[in-house]
């Protein structure tokens, strides 16, 4: 399941900034009158406001915390306890999540990216690069970030992706002047409100132009996606996941993952299930809802060998033995960072693997499981 294995592939951190109190709320009265920029995003706002640019991140598990960042424009020159004044364009960013790179080089915003968090997590060759000449510096393991290295970096703008806990040293980066924003971009549902955080690294690097015309091509190019698999008639049962633990997981019928199937034109086999999250399924009712699956999707690994070594009992799976069995990992790396910004090519290659065209390289982020 994708956002099991993200989670731990990728831990980051999580939450920074005060709750929101009486004043944040007023931001937000504030700013309704003007046009939210973000279309699609359920947890971003974006307005363009008196010379001013506010931005808006709700926590997606307490909706009442609002984080706000604004440029001082003419309406006030200082921050308050919900609200962070920052300079825009931002000339040095540390990024911490693979998905942020991912966004910046769709920018062709890389050389604004000065810190990383653990080099071995990433796929863009001129982040590596820079991370080999020292041109950017890996700020290390993910749960400590080396305040040495973050200070070096001579970043003020600190993007996480609040994964899992506090940054430990909160209240040292506010010390040293450095902002921190929490991105909250897997936890949208649909693939058009992922695309919409363009708009938050476009503000940041100055590039709100090209975001804007970036948001309307990929936006595109995801719904003729669509429309092309619309042709594809196979009927195929898809199942997901795998056993972690004493768990089967798999992504809810609400899930951005089903929803991307949906969109594919998939018949997932949980796809009536409610929730946006996973479904935690004993290992016996799999083997038996799953009995028809002709095609399973994302195991969380390359081989067969690998999957048996993890999980003994997929071997009872009707579609371990006789079906198809597709995975990204083979270059985790490269989906991590790629699929949530070229949605179109995660897209693409459901369609493909469920029309069967899955050789001489027609698949973007899979390979089959052998």
């Amino acid at each position: 399941m994708i956002f099991n294995r993200f989670s731990s592939v990728l831990i980051l951190f999580l939450f920074l900034f005060n709750a929101c109190n009486s004043e944040s709320n007023k931001s937000v009265k504030n700013t309704t009158h003007s046009e939210n920029l973000c279309k699609h995003s359920r947890w971003l706002k974006i307005f363009e406001k008196e010379n001013q640019v506010i931005i808006q991140i709700t926590n997606p598990d307490n909706p009442k915390q609002v984080f706000t960042f604004q440029t001082s424009g003419k309406a006030t020159n200082q921050g308050t306890k919900s609200t962070k004044i920052i300079e825009l364009p931002s000339k040095k960013l540390a990024v911490l999540s693979a998905t942020h790179i991912g966004i910046l080089s769709e920018l062709d915003a890389i050389d604004f990216i000065a810190a990383i968090s653990d080099e071995k997590f990433v796929f863009n060759q001129k982040v590596k690069k820079g991370v080999k000449n020292g041109k950017i510096i890996s700020l290390g393991d993910e749960g400590q970030i080396s305040i040495e290295k973050l200070v070096a970096s001579k970043t003020k703008t600190l993007i996480y992706s609040a994964f899992s806990g506090e940054l430990s040293q909160q209240k040292q980066f506010e010390k040293l002047g450095i902002t921190s924003i929490p991105n909250y971009d897997w936890r949208e549902t649909t693939p058009l409100g992922k695309t919409d955080w363009l708009l938050l690294f476009g503000y940041l690097t100055g590039k709100q132009a090209e975001a804007k015309a970036k948001i309307e091509q990929l936006n595109s190019s995801y719904k003729k996606e669509i429309s092309a698999g619309k042709k594809i008639k196979n009927e195929a049962i898809f199942l997901l996941g795998n056993q972690m633990g004493d768990y089967w997981y798999a992504p809810a019928g609400e899930s951005y993952q089903a929803i991307l199937l949906k969109d594919a034109g998939i018949n997932y086999l949980y796809a009536d299930t409610k929730g946006t999250g996973s479904l935690a399924l004993p290992m016996e009712q799999v083997i038996k809802d799953a009995e028809k699956a002709t095609i399973w999707l994302n195991p969380g690994f390359a081989t067969k060998a690998e999957i048996l070594k993890s999980n003994p009992k997929a071997a009872f799976l009707n579609v371990f033995q006789k079906g198809k069995i597709y995975c990204y990992s083979v270059n985790m790396n490269n989906f991590w960072e790629n699929s949530t910004v070229q949605a179109h090519w995660y897209l693409n290659d459901l369609q493909n693997i469920k029309a069967g065209k899955t050789a001489n390289n027609e698949l973007y982020f899979y390979k089959s499981v052998e």
